[in-house]
């Protein structure tokens, strides 16, 4: 009896080492699951990041050419031949994208640091016919950061508001550059670019003939903080354009205020909706 349950438990020995060695291959196996469904994820990721660097890419070579395009001296032509019949703007495509451009004088806006009070209110009463409340709050904080006084006016903001917020400002001094004012109390990205969809909409409206003729005055009036004012008073050109693709739904507003060299223009200031940059040329 002793031999045969000493040959038994000899028999059973392998066993437990088999036991052992499939556990062990059982867990390697999670172990690369494991590794294998994190490096999808990671490959996944650095994928869409990479489609998307490259969308950007494309998307500025497409402003690019488009402002290289505005500035040559064949595009005044262009111009001329098709914008009489909506208030200037001009299609056409450029790398896949469609871009809407309007090529127009900076003296035709109000200057922000140098405009009186009553002049930049009027622009506000304009852009915000049917809300008079928001239109006297945006003009009071816009004077009030440009002012080197610390009198605070009825609906405006001073040092003491915008630090209870934890904002930064106001400048007390000119406007740098017209993306400071996203910096004033009450200003939204909505009211300082206006809604590129809406105005694409608007123009492809006009241009097809849908709106009524004469225009309603609203039409004309300023749609965004942008298309209301200039830095400054100056003889200097400004180019609106509009870049849009129809398979994504991307829209960006871009403003180019552009100097002379020669026959050419070429920008000096480029403002851009997206990524929010202010570019300026050295």
């Amino acid at each position: 009896m002793d031999r045969r349950a000493g040959k038994g438990r000899e028999r059973r020995a392998p066993g437990g080492r088999d036991g052992s060695v499939l556990l062990f291959v059982l867990w390697v196996l999670i172990f690369i699951s494991f590794v294998a469904a994190h490096y999808g994820v990671w490959s996944r990721q650095e994928g869409s990041t990479a489609h998307d660097a490259l969308l950007e890419l494309q998307r500025e070579a497409a402003l690019r050419s488009a402002l290289r395009l505005m500035g040559s001296p064949s595009f005044a032509t262009v111009r001329a031949r098709d914008a009489s019949s909506a208030l200037g703007w001009v299609r056409f495509d450029v790398q896949g994208l469609t871009c809407w451009v309007r090529w127009d004088q900076e003296r035709t806006r109000v200057p922000i640091n140098d405009a009186l009070e009553f002049a930049v209110r009027a622009q506000l009463e304009k852009m915000f016919p049917q809300d008079p409340e928001r239109a006297r709050s945006v003009a009071d904080a816009i004077l009030d950061w440009r002012d080197p006084d610390s009198l605070v006016r009825l609906n405006g903001a001073e040092r003491d508001s915008y630090a209870a917020e934890g904002k930064p400002g106001p400048a007390d001094g000119p406007y740098k550059a017209l993306t400071e004012l996203l910096l004033v109390r009450g200003v939204t990205p909505d009211i300082f670019w206006g809604d590129p969809e809406a105005q694409i909409q608007w123009i492809e409206d006009l241009r097809s003939g849908h709106l009524p003729t004469p225009l309603p005055e609203e039409a004309t009036m300023p749609s965004s903080l942008l298309d209301a004012f200039a830095l400054d008073r100056s003889a200097k050109e400004r180019f609106t354009l509009f870049l849009q693709d129809s398979r994504s739904g991307w829209t960006q507003k871009a403003v180019a205020v552009v100097k002379r060299e020669g026959a050419r223009r070429v920008p000096e200031v480029l403002y851009r909706s997206w990524p929010l940059s202010v570019i300026r040329d050295p």
